[in-house]
């Protein structure tokens, strides 16, 4: 048995509330969640990151993003060669069958997706793959020879 304490309530009320506030300022808080206390018929998730792991050996980095529930039409993959900052998105939709059921349990995530991950110099734009299997996206980024350093004579 667990004993009740009114300062533990008033704290997790408290920390309720800084993350929805946190929330509504970046925009992802939607108005209806106040009242949605077991309502597993709604969308909870707007956005979310997915998860990666990030390897690196002599000739190349691989990175694998977990994206089930999604079609490779839908991601997008991105590297902006002024920044070398590579940019995964998409979106995964909740199945229009279910939406329209009594849902008991909803774990999975729905919504816009974003992730992104600065590459250092030596990164080759034209010597990117991707490979979608499995729900699991692969990209094999080559890497380059880093420009050499010219020493500069000083007349």
């Amino acid at each position: 048995m667990t004993r009740y304490s009114e300062d533990l309530h008033h704290f997790e009320h408290k920390l309720k509330n800084t993350f929805d506030d946190f929330l509504k300022k970046i925009g992802l808080y939607n108005s209806d969640d106040e009242n949605r206390e077991g309502n597993c018929n709604e969308k909870r998730i707007i956005y979310f990151s997915p998860r990666l792991d990030f390897h690196e050996n002599d000739k190349e980095y691989v990175i694998l993003t977990e994206l089930p529930g999604i079609e490779k039409e839908e991601i997008r993959v991105e590297l902006k060669d002024d920044d070398r900052v590579l940019n995964i998105s998409g979106e995964i939709k909740q199945d229009e069958k279910l939406e329209k059921g009594k849902a008991h349990l909803l774990e999975r995530r729905y919504g816009r997706f974003h992730r992104s991950i600065v590459l250092s110099e030596n990164v080759n734009p034209d010597g990117i793959t991707a490979n979608f299997h499995d729900g699991v996206l692969k990209l094999i980024i080559l890497k380059q020879e880093p420009t050499k350093t010219k020493k500069v004579s000083i007349l």
